[in-house]
Order: C-alpha cells, then sequence, then structure tokens
C-alpha cells in the first residue's frame, strides 16, 4: 500500500551512491565556534549568539565547488546541540539566539538541491555520557536525540556517529540497537 515505507536499499546500493557523491561540505559548526574548548563540559552556552548566520551562504559555497552534500555537526562532544532537543536545555533554545540551526542547514541545502547529511557525537561530557557510565538512561537519552535528527528534518541522505569506538570502545554503546533505530527512521 502507499503508506508502507520504502523499501531499504542494499548496502552495495548505498557505498555506490556515496561514493558516486564523491565531494562535500563537512561544516564543523558548534559552540567551539565561539571559544569553548574540545570536549569542554562546562561550558556557558549563553555566548552562543551567531546574529549574521545564513546557512544559504553555506549552500551556495557548495553548489559553487560542484558539491553533492553537506554534512552538519548537530552535537559535538561538548554536548551542545544545534536543534531544539525536548532532552537537554545544552541547545541553541536556551541561547540568545534560540533558533533551530539543523533546520535551517536542511532547508538551505534542499533547497539547492544538495544531499543533506547530519554529524551525531554519542561521547558527550556534558551529559556524561562517558565510557564506563553507559546505562539504561544514557541508551535512552542516545536514541531520543537521534530520533529527533532523523524524524525532524525530513529525509536524511547521511548520518555520521562519532565518539563512538575511538573515545569508548566496541562495547560500551550497544551498536546494534543505534543502527537498528536508525534503519527503521530512515531506511536510505
Amino acid at each position: 500500500s502507499s503508506s508502507d515505507p520504502p523499501e531499504a536499499k542494499s548496502l552495495e546500493d548505498l557505498q555506490r551512491e556515496f561514493i558516486e557523491d564523491r565531494f562535500g561540505m563537512f561544516i564543523c559548526y558548534n559552540i567551539m565556534s565561539y571559544g569553548v574548548k574540545w570536549g569542554q563540559s562546562d561550558n556557558d552556552i549563553g555566548i552562543f549568539n551567531p546574529v549574521d548566520l545564513d546557512c544559504r551562504q553555506w549552500a551556495d559555497a557548495a553548489v559553487s565547488a560542484n558539491m553533492k552534500f553537506g554534512l552538519l555537526t548537530t552535537k559535538h562532544h561538548e554536548g551542545f546541540c544545534l536543534w531544539d532537543s525536548k532532552y537537554t536545555e545544552n541547545d541553541v533554545a536556551s541561547t540568545p539566539y534560540k533558533k533551530d540551526i539543523v533546520q535551517q542547514y536542511v532547508y538551505a541545502f534542499r533547497e539547492k538541491g544538495l544531499k543533506i547529511g547530519l554529524y551525531y557525537s554519542i561521547w558527550d561530557s556534558r551529559h556524561n555520557i562517558e565510557k564506563g557510565m553507559i546505562g539504561e538512561k544514557e541508551m535512552d537519552f542516545i536514541k531520543c536525540q537521534i530520533r529527533e535528527l532523523l524524524t525532524n528534518y525530513g529525509k536524511i541522505d547521511y548520518f555520521v556517529i562519532d565518539g563512538w569506538f575511538w573515545r569508548m570502545g566496541h562495547r560500551e554503546v550497544p551498536y546494534n540497537e543505534i543502527r537498528e533505530l536508525i534503519r527503521e527512521l530512515q531506511p536510505h
């Protein structure tokens, strides 16, 4: 029926599409852009107020360079979210800026025909998502934030996870649970 979700593409097809896209923009933009140190957990989010931010400039630059996609750091290791997350106040909605940057980025890139990529760090120094501290509560937090990102912005072409293996090891976070959630929400 027309309400059934689209059938998932094979891994080979997904890999081929990625290789064919070849060239994209990685936008490492977050609270560190305003002086917070890498991995710093006690940052003052009040400093975040990019009044002149225009994601259309990023999209225009990508198009002018013949790029096919963008990849935005929606949340880096410091735990600051570029969207209004229901699961933390460490986000753009709690800053003087108040606007959803993920939404602005998605709109600007989609308007130019570019594919959408989102980067999400599982390691989160602000919310104690650390090695030896991952339990059911932390997994719920991770999954709820991933669900927000993969349901609030339409089709997402690429989803990149960081801060998982290199920071915590393979067994700290049950990757298969994360993968199954991603495939359920965004089968392509």
